[in-house]
């Protein structure tokens, strides 16, 4: 039954399980707004929220990890892009797990992004605008003590918690890093460690030599801001020395890495930096070829991946997706394996039951083909391809 087995057609079935973003009233809605009073900086702070896709249909039994976005009136809409296509992307494609992301704009983002008072730029020139600098304390009081509980109590969330910043946001994303955040990964991009003469270099090694204990994720991507093919501007030096203490001090719980892109400037860079950062974050979430001839390893993986990051993935994903695999290279025992593996830990799903039926079809054992397609209609009944699939086999 070959229309079961075209590229074409396994790419379809996957497409009846990629949802878009919520529509309300034939708008496309990525996430709502908010607001919470903060009693540490005595003012009210909006937030942005974007939930994932099937939230409301799973937050009872589902939790999310959440990531957090410094800026969010700039990177919002980027964030939610680039997360959601990692996450749960065309064609089912998934490197990352589904996020909820909580946006934070800024009404003076170098008051609330900045740790010390300061009047000069990168260069030591006099600077206008840096008058309220110098209120990253009480910020990062304000997120951790406030924000953080408050978006926990209202949503199903994981205690795993990602803090995302650019420029500013980079430097504030370090420094909470170095202050007792409760966030167990950072993605810092072009961090502007200059600031302050280079405040950030003393304050990292005072905390070192304190013997304070660090853990969780650090990802610091740089970009080249020259108009000349040598990056040299003091800016640059700050960030390489600056990440040379780090990692020659981080200890065996915190994990760090570095990336230059010199191919990108600093308003460039948050793309690429933040699709690379959450990559290094979740290393090994995303399984690829050669795959295992034992389900049973993917099981294992993700129990260590999920005590590495201190809260649970499953295999279920994993297990579907390399079932898939098999079939479209018509491998159809080994896909079968999976699937039945998957329906032994996880029980019935129309999805691996209609997978079941297309390796049987592939198979020529057209008698198991409509059993399975039977059952994924009754487990699935308003999918129209199962139907269509079933009919088509009946009939052939």
């Amino acid at each position: 039954m070959q229309i079961i087995l075209k590229p074409i057609t396994f790419l379809l079935t996957l497409l009846c399980f990629c949802g878009l973003y919520a529509q309300e009233n034939n708008n496309i809605v990525i996430g709502k707004k908010h607001s919470l009073h903060s009693n540490i900086l005595d003012e009210k702070r909006p937030y942005w929220v974007h939930l994932p896709k099937g939230y409301e249909s799973q937050k009872k039994e589902k939790k999310y990890p959440v990531l957090y976005v410094l800026d969010g009136d700039i990177y919002f809409q980027t964030t939610v892009g680039v997360v959601q296509f990692m996450g749960n992307g065309p064609l089912g494609h998934t490197e990352i797990p589904e996020f909820i992301i909580v946006s934070i704009p800024h009404f003076d983002r170098t008051k609330d992004l900045t740790p010390t008072k300061a009047n000069k730029w990168v260069q030591g020139e006099d600077a206008v605008g840096l008058q309220t600098s110098g209120g990253a304390i009480d910020f990062l009081r304000f997120v951790n003590e406030e924000l953080v509980p408050h978006i926990e109590s209202q949503y199903s969330t994981e205690k795993f918690k990602v803090l995302v910043g650019h420029s500013f946001g980079g430097l504030f994303s370090v420094y909470s890093l170095f202050s007792g955040s409760s966030f167990n990964a950072f993605i810092a991009m072009d961090p502007s460690f200059w600031w302050d003469d280079n405040f950030m270099i003393n304050y990292v090694q005072s905390k070192i030599d304190e013997g304070m204990k660090f853990k969780g994720y650090l990802y610091m991507a740089v970009a080249h801001n020259e108009p000349t093919e040598v990056d040299t501007r003091n800016g640059r030096r700050v960030q390489e020395d600056l990440f040379s203490i780090i990692e020659l001090s981080k200890g065996k719980n915190l994990k760090v890495k570095y990336e230059a892109f010199e191919e990108l400037d600093h308003r460039s860079v948050y793309l690429q930096a933040l699709y690379h950062g959450l990559l290094f974050v979740f290393e090994g979430y995303n399984l690829h070829p050669p795959y295992p001839a034992d389900p049973n390893e993917v099981d294992i993986h993700f129990e260590k991946l999920s005590d590495n990051l201190g809260f649970s993935i499953t295999s279920e994903r994993a297990l579907q997706d390399i079932a898939g695999s098999f079939l479209y290279i018509k491998q159809f025992d080994r896909g079968i394996k999976y699937l039945s593996h998957y329906e032994n830990k996880y029980g019935l799903s129309g999805f691996t039951t209609f997978l079941l039926g297309q390796a049987y079809a592939g198979k020529k054992d057209m008698k198991k083909a409509i059993e399975y397609f039977k059952k994924a209609v009754e487990l699935d009944p308003e999918n129209t391809y199962f139907k269509m699939t079933l009919d088509k086999a009946l009939k052939e």
